[in-house]
């Protein structure tokens, strides 16, 4: 009994699939590489730089605001009436923000944990009161009225 052994030939249609098979892999691989850097970045990298961008940024715009406010106190004198007007950045971290007027403090609150801060006033005894609420879609004024023993200010986003 004679075994007959068949031999396969690759002839060049079959030949023609490595090819096409190994390059298909390697698009394969690098796809996955591009997949795993992304979500790495995205995930984990660019949301704790933006963080950190927002946490500068409003410390920046809350040392503007507490300036303006603290240099609209008049001098002491007759009945005053004055008003400062800044721009502060409109978004932190791509959201926008309120400052509030707490007494003798200015609060920046903001969506994102991290980014809110208080800072208190440095103001004379005659300030008897800072009021208001500023969003940041408008400029920032600060507006002092009073006498010469008593001013308020009052921070908002209209002259």
């Amino acid at each position: 009994m004679t075994r007959h052994r068949r031999v396969t030939r690759a002839t060049a249609d079959t030949r023609a699939v490595s090819p096409a098979v190994g390059k298909t892999l390697e698009i394969g691989m690098g796809v996955l590489v591009i997949a795993l850097l992304t979500s790495t970045l995205y995930g984990s990298v660019i949301p704790e730089y933006r963080a950190d961008a927002g946490v500068e940024l409003a410390d920046t715009a809350l040392a503007s605001a507490l300036s303006t406010t603290e240099t609209t106190v008049p001098p002491p004198g007759a009945s005053v009436s004055v008003s400062t007007q800044v721009r502060l950045p409109t978004t932190i971290r791509g959201s926008t923000y309120e400052i509030v007027a707490n007494g003798t403090r200015l609060e920046l609150q903001h969506p994102h944990h991290r980014i809110g801060r208080t800072v208190p006033l440095s103001v004379p005894s005659r300030v008897v009161a800072v009021t208001g609420t500023w969003r940041s879609t408008k400029p920032f004024v600060v507006t002092a009225t009073g006498n010469r023993s008593a001013v308020t200010l009052h921070i908002g986003g209209a002259v």
